[in-house]
């Protein structure tokens, strides 16, 4: 896991098909105090809402790609939908993923 975990105030693991393939594969996510979360790869998601009903986080590369991801979990029901959209790409289409997250 990544370095943040250990200063994270909450971790969650989610259970999702592979964005390259349909390969279920588990994903972690670290949020911190400070209201920002991390993912495996280190990439720093802005948390947009965090409580007893959501988790709503944002990634983007900003300038260097304009292509954002959005993860909303429910926090009651551990149900997870990541939205991946691809502004200017002909060959990797936007697309949603369903899966599942437990809290560590």
């Amino acid at each position: 896991m990544i370095g943040h975990a250990a200063r994270a105030e909450d971790v969650w693991t989610c259970t999702q098909a592979s964005v390259t393939d349909a390969k279920q594969i588990h994903l972690r996510y670290a949020l911190t105090k400070s209201g920002v979360m991390f993912d495996e790869f280190n990439q720093q998601w802005s948390v947009i809402a965090y409580d007893d009903h959501e988790l709503v986080a944002v990634f983007t590369m900003g300038k260097l790609d304009p292509n954002a991801r959005t993860l909303v979990i429910d926090t009651k029901t551990g149900d997870m939908e990541l939205s991946i959209i691809n502004m200017h790409s002909t060959d990797a289409p936007s697309r949603h993923i369903l899966g599942t997250c437990t809290k560590d």
